[in-house]
């Protein structure tokens, strides 16, 4: 049975404007490079406040690629791969 990947719609978090700026280029590197399209990117500043004061903020990004239409698409499904660390120390971590 052939499968098509039509979008996927991910959520992540970074500490801070000029990360969500990178990530938000190498997304857009990363869908040219593996022939999709980053149809929507969406940074939102989150805080956290206890007592009227900021005591947490991060930026919260959601993006979207879109690699077939739904009605005639043009690519199958290989595998879907996370890469994932516990230590942001380890460097890339790609998805």
């Amino acid at each position: 049975m052939l499968k098509s990947l039509i979008k996927a719609t991910n959520e992540v978090r970074v500490e801070t404007e000029e990360e969500a700026d990178q990530f938000h280029k190498e997304l857009q590197q990363e869908a040219e490079k593996i022939g999709c399209i980053l149809s929507t990117f969406t940074k939102t500043l989150r805080q956290k406040k206890s007592k009227g004061e900021v005591i947490d903020e991060y930026y919260q990004i959601k993006y979207t690629y879109v690699f077939n239409d739904i009605k005639e698409p043009y690519t199958y499904l290989k595998n879907i791969e996370y890469n994932m660390t516990n230590s942001a120390e380890e460097g890339d971590l790609s998805w």
